[in-house]
């Protein structure tokens, strides 16, 4: 049996300083150019401001200010 590994890229559409038109299409060309078989959006429809539960991921529970800036998947451009 063969097993085919594919390889992705997530496309950086969180941030104010990464999450620019700009950077998406260049990172989209290059990652065709390079060959990687998918590229990965995330969907976040909401920003908790009093999370119930601290974010497990960071010291204060809060979670990243860069995820207050997200470009929506769908969005047509």
């Amino acid at each position: 049996m063969q097993v085919t590994l594919k390889i992705g890229l997530r496309l950086p559409q969180t941030s104010k300083n990464r999450a620019t038109r700009e950077n998406i299409i260049q990172l989209a060309k290059g990652a065709e150019n390079a060959g990687f078989d998918s590229l990965w959006v995330l969907e976040r429809l909401i920003w908790p401001i009093n999370p119930i539960n601290p974010y497990p991921e960071t010291k204060d529970g809060k979670f990243p200010e860069d995820w207050q800036y997200i470009f929506d998947p769908l969005e047509p451009s």
